[in-house]
């Protein structure tokens, strides 16, 4: 639609149906023939919006923490973290290369103290089953069923969607679970792993008692596990007897600990965050940017150095248990 600004000098804008286009360059009205834009739609067109379409597929499935990742290194700049993403692939996929890695992201546990090794009788059933202890440390678990247990495949920490094989495995892995309003059908977590596998989920925190853990399409009972509350449910029908049971690291949480990462030798921030009443920190970081400087600091502790750490160790799992000043 033309828009006209009047008085005896008429100002047009916009376009005049086929008439024309009416525009201003400098101060200065000018109109234009009407023309359809050409859009020859070539191989080489044709890929570039490809790769758009590719890069802003990958920022919708992104975590909030991956995003924030690049809204860190937007800072300063006149464009966003999504801005930043398309940039970086459109460059990168242009140039023939692979597109960016997909961000590592994790949580770092912060502890006052650690505990020693726990081990814990499992009552029977499905449960909910509570431990004396909590919080525990992701990844610490160590499961050994009984006589009345079925010998699960796995167990997953929900907070972390991490699934720890816990036996030899033949054939395709799959687990289905919701996690933050999000309904995952059947994620394929490997075929054929080994004992000990640690895999992530794709989403996380998983949303507790929402698993369910096929073997080659046949379910399993697995375990879930909520370090943070210190909880146990089995994913299908549970020990019939109390001779299982589960051993596990608990930490003493510490809050208010302040994570900081900066790009090596530099101070431009790329990450910072602050524990909470559990002692957690969600961080994740960009592997193109790596390597990372790290500060962990808290009241009446010692600070926690590390020094030109890759984007994976910089934001990876672990607990950090600080020492007195």
């Amino acid at each position: 639609m033309v828009k006209v600004t009047n008085i005896f000098g008429d100002v047009y804008s916009g376009q005049a149906g086929k008439a024309g286009v009416f525009a201003r360059w400098k101060g200065r009205q000018y109109r234009r023939k009407y023309v359809i834009p050409a859009n020859p739609k070539t191989t080489k067109q044709t890929a570039v919006r490809d790769y758009f379409t590719n890069a802003v597929g990958k920022w919708h499935i992104y975590s909030s923490l991956q995003r924030l990742a690049y809204g860190y290194l937007a800072v300063g700049q006149v464009l966003s973290g999504f801005n930043l993403l398309v940039s970086r692939w459109q460059k990168k996929t242009t140039a023939g290369l692979d597109p960016p890695v997909d961000p590592p992201e994790g949580i770092k546990q912060i502890g006052s103290a650690s505990a020693a090794e726990s081990t814990a009788a499992i009552p029977t059933g499905q449960g909910p089953h509570t431990l004396d202890h909590q919080p525990l440390e992701i990844g610490s678990h160590v499961y050994t069923p009984g006589t009345g247990a079925v010998d699960a495949p796995c167990y997953i920490d929900i907070r972390r969607g991490l699934v720890h094989v816990m036996k030899a495995l033949t054939g395709l892995l799959t687990i289905s679970y919701e996690a933050g309003g999000r309904v995952i059908t059947d994620e394929e977590v490997g075929t054929d792993l080994a004992l000990d596998t640690e895999v992530y989920l794709k989403y996380w925190p998983v949303d507790f008692q929402t698993c369910v853990v096929k073997l080659a399409t046949v379910e399993e009972d697995a375990l879930e596990i909520d370090s943070i509350l210190g909880k146990l449910w089995f994913t299908k029908t549970g020990p019939s007897d109390t001779t299982s049971s589960l051993a596990y690291t608990e930490y003493t949480a510490l809050a208010d600990g302040k994570l900081e990462t900066t790009k090596v030798d530099t101070s431009f921030i790329t990450w910072r965050g602050y524990s909470d009443a559990n002692g957690l920190i969600e961080i994740a970081q960009t592997v193109e940017d790596q390597n990372y400087d790290f500060v962990l600091t808290a009241a009446l502790k010692k600070s926690v150095i590390r020094a030109n750490r890759a984007a994976a160790e910089t934001a990876g799992d672990e607990l950090i248990v600080m020492e007195a000043a």
